[in-house]
């Protein structure tokens, strides 16, 4: 058996563990309750959540679309659906991710300098929408006084304050040639084969480079990923706040937007694809410690529901997609437009 699907069952096992055991035990919530809780659903509440995911989504591809100028929608729904399914499935898929979305965007015909601008900004206007949210969130928890306890307080103080600074100082470093040579620099330092003065040289001037063609598309684009990942993190709220609410959850709109944003940084720890099992657990951990444990198992079956949709979906949609491009590709017919799961079935 190879280390990667080694790599790949362990990170499935210990997700399941986690959600399966940890989650009832950490949570006090039996599968009983929790599966009654889902109960409640209906046709329309599962039609109306999938119509919030399916607008984020819409709402990200600005995002990518302002990252890379020249790419449309449909190809940047491709890029989204495609990597997330990779990285949901592989542990530290990202970098797969990454991979796969090279080699689309490369038969579209960008060049890989392009391709890197557009991952660094991307991933840029994404760790600065993870770094402002707990500070909205636990400025309105303070606002509104909401009742949590004082070690969940300041160990989220504090690690929101680290998140920022770590966010300022990279930015700071970003925001001028003399911040990319410094970087440049300290490239020096990773030892890699071929290293020396030449090649710190390079790295130094690449980066300059990157730096002074990704200011250009900011300055051109910013206002529209802005738009895109502040709608997106909306968006993604509203799909949370749904999903308990669904099931019964009485959670006001600060409180799930702490879970929310409790969420989004778990999901970044690199343990399991997608930070699942750990994202569940975790945040199912603080919706207690702000409800109640008289909630317990509604509002573990409304996170769940939630990561189902942001998640588990992504999977086989985002699966459906790429199997989509690649029999496009090998019958030779033109990629314009990436197939929807509709038009899989009907290719079927």
């Amino acid at each position: 058996m190879s280390r990667r699907l080694v790599r790949i069952v362990l990170s499935a096992v210990v997700a399941a563990v986690a959600i399966v055991i940890v989650l009832p035990r950490v949570t006090g919530a039996p599968w009983r309750d929790i599966s009654a809780a889902w109960g409640l659903l209906t046709w329309w509440n599962l039609a109306f959540l999938l119509l919030l995911w399916s607008a984020g989504l819409l709402a990200h591809s600005s995002v990518l679309m302002g990252a890379m100028p020249g790419l449309n929608r449909r190809r940047a729904l491709t890029l989204n659906l495609t990597g997330s399914a990779v990285s949901n499935v592989l542990p530290l898929g990202g970098g797969v991710g990454i991979g796969v979305n090279y080699v689309m965007v490369r038969r579209w015909g960008f060049s890989p300098g392009e391709f890197s601008m557009y991952t660094v900004l991307s991933n840029v206007w994404s760790v600065l929408a993870k770094a402002m949210l707990p500070c909205l969130a636990l400025t309105l928890l303070i606002v509104r006084d909401v009742s949590i306890d004082q070690r969940i307080m300041v160990g989220a103080v504090v690690g929101s304050a680290l998140l920022v600074t770590v966010t300022v100082v990279a930015l700071a470093i970003a925001a001028s040639d003399r911040g990319a040579r410094f970087a440049g620099r300290m490239a020096r330092l990773v030892p890699l084969r071929g290293s020396g003065h030449r090649r710190g040289a390079r790295v130094e001037e690449r980066l300059v480079a990157l730096r002074r063609d990704g200011a250009d598309i900011v300055r051109a684009n910013w206002r529209r990923m802005t738009l895109g990942m502040i709608t997106y993190y909306a968006l993604g709220a509203l799909l949370m706040w749904a999903s308990l609410h669904v099931v019964g959850s009485t959670l006001g709109p600060v409180a799930v937007l702490a879970l929310f944003a409790c969420e989004r940084a778990l999901t970044a720890l690199p343990i399991t694809p997608g930070g699942s099992g750990v994202a569940e657990v975790g945040t199912t951990a603080l919706a207690i410690a702000l409800s109640g444990p008289q909630d317990a198992a509604v509002v573990a079956a409304g996170i769940l529901l939630y990561r189902a949709f942001t998640f588990g979906l992504e999977i086989p949609v985002g699966g459906m997609w790429l199997f989509g491009w690649l029999f496009l590709q090998r019958s030779g017919r033109k990629t314009e437009q990436p197939l929807s799961p509709v038009a899989l079935g009907e290719a079927a």
